[in-house]
């Protein structure tokens, strides 16, 4: 990890980049805290990764400054960590903190924050989130005055620059999600949000999520988002590994295609096709 004295400060801002930490260094708060409103932690190492094997809940050692469950690992209680924030510890420090940049790090699904009541501009691109429930559910308790938001290049945040399979109905689904979770957003990613798109977001953005179905019965999700997924009466797929395609309309297009080309004839105007078709 590096050291103090290499982090560059001008005038209320504070940039700590490319530095490979796994953690935020405790001098930075200790130094800036108290006067630093921008804070950039970009091109590091940070990553969320307390949900992984070895972590059980333990709800009731919950410190005060942060806003979800804190953890043991491996059976040994560790106060200062929370859900997600093992590699976040330390944000607690930074009171005036308005503008906080973290692109390109490991954070994942499960990264959540301390009480930023003056944070308005926060970006995460270019991280590990599949997900968005755990983070969009921090940053509303955390975060009450956010504005902007910036995702781009996570798998969370569906379009072409993850997957090109992605379309604009995708990214449009995605952000009625979003505003209707944070809905004091004025910039999304790298628009402006419509009037349009707070009215549906309000309406119907609850129900824009895509719950991915789990592949095997080894693909378990957290304890905690199983309890999440049963308290919001959320139905999980049973879905075996390399299952064949289950999308009964695209099968029965195909047998129909199928059967069009066996025929010897070929269907030459729209009534002969239509006609055709109501055989098959």
């Amino acid at each position: 990890m590096s050291g103090e004295g290499e982090e560059t400060v001008t005038e209320a801002q504070v940039s700590y980049i490319g530095k490979d930490c796994t953690e935020i260094p405790s001098f930075l708060a200790r130094r800036y805290g108290d006067l630093a409103d921008r804070l950039d932690l970009s091109f590091n190492l940070l990553r969320s990764d307390l949900m992984s094997e070895g972590f059980e809940s333990c709800k009731d050692e919950r410190p005060e400054s942060y806003s979800n469950t804190s953890f043991k690992y491996a059976g040994k209680e560790r106060e200062d960590v929370t859900l997600g924030l093992w590699s976040l510890d330390g944000l607690e420090g930074f009171v005036c903190l308005k503008e906080l940049i973290l692109d390109n790090n490991q954070l994942g699904n499960h990264v959540c924050f301390p009480s930023l009541p003056y944070l308005h501009t926060l970006t995460i691109n270019k991280n590990q989130l599949t997900e968005l429930d755990f983070l969009l559910d921090s940053l509303a308790l955390s975060a009450p005055a956010l504005e902007y938001l910036s995702l781009l290049g996570n798998q969370a945040c569906p379009n072409e620059l993850v997957c090109m399979e992605k379309d604009e109905n995708d990214y449009q689904r995605y952000r009625y999600y979003v505003l209707n979770k944070l809905p004091t957003l004025k910039f999304l990613d790298t628009r402006k949000v419509t009037k349009k798109e707070r009215e549906v977001a309000s309406s119907r953005g609850a129900f824009m999520k895509v719950v991915k179905p789990q592949e095997n019965k080894e693909s378990i999700p957290p304890v905690l988002m199983l309890d999440w997924y049963t308290e919001n009466l959320v139905t999980l797929m049973e879905w075996p590994a390399q299952s064949p395609d289950l999308n009964l309309i695209d099968n029965l297009c195909g047998e129909l295609e199928r059967q069009l080309h066996s025929r010897l004839t070929r269907s030459s105007s729209l009534s002969q096709l239509v006609t055709v078709h109501k055989a098959e």
